[in-house]
């Protein structure tokens, strides 16, 4: 496979039919001519991977940024195809392990007026993408679970728990730190402003 880089790190749309995802786009290498036009438009185009494009390469510039800077590589870098070349060289030696999920518990109003009626609703509200270790890189959630069986007209912390197959490069987590979110259900308030 070939990889396209586009000189707009930004770039995340289609050109000749070739899709761009933060400013990077593979296709065969036999796709001579077509690897010519994009070469003749400025664009630069590196042949010989046999990968598609990697969860690492998705990630924009600016995530990229922060994944180097965990990886003491101290650059300001304009180019998304050098700050992958210094990542993948860093990170092929060790990876960032994750020791926490940056996540918030989350207000569930009280048992008279609560903010979801159902661990159904309370799914949909929960967030798609996280971050960890108090970067900013993103984290793709694949589900969430009720693990403390949600019951909005009794009090308490229920906590839901989410489930990842794929980390971005050149996080891991073997430690098996889990990712949860708690929803707190309180009691309503008396009238004289008492729980």
């Amino acid at each position: 496979m070939a990889r396209i880089y586009s000189v707009n790190v930004n770039h995340n749309y289609k050109v000749g039919g070739v899709e761009f995802v933060n400013g990077v786009a593979v296709v065969e290498d036999t796709e001579t001519e077509m690897l010519n036009y994009f070469e003749n438009k400025g664009y630069e185009v590196i042949t010989g991977d046999d990968s598609n494009l990697t969860e690492l390469e998705k990630l924009n510039l600016e995530q990229l940024k922060e994944i180097a800077e965990e990886l003491k590589i101290v650059k300001n870098y304009t180019s998304k195809k050098e700050a992958l070349t210094d990542i993948k060289g860093q990170s092929n030696a060790f990876t960032i392990e994750i020791t926490e999920f940056d996540v918030e518990d989350i207000d569930g109003g009280d048992t008279e007026n609560p903010i979801f009626k159902d661990a159904t609703e309370v799914i949909e509200a929960l967030p798609q993408f996280v971050t960890a270790n108090g970067a900013g890189t993103l984290i793709e959630v694949d589900s969430w679970a009720d693990t403390d069986n949600y019951n909005a007209s009794v009090a308490g912390t229920y906590t839901f728990t989410g489930t990842i197959s794929e980390l971005p490069e050149p996080y891991a987590n073997t430690a098996s730190t889990p990712l949860t979110i708690d929803v707190i259900v309180a009691e309503p308030e008396s009238e004289d402003g008492e729980e």
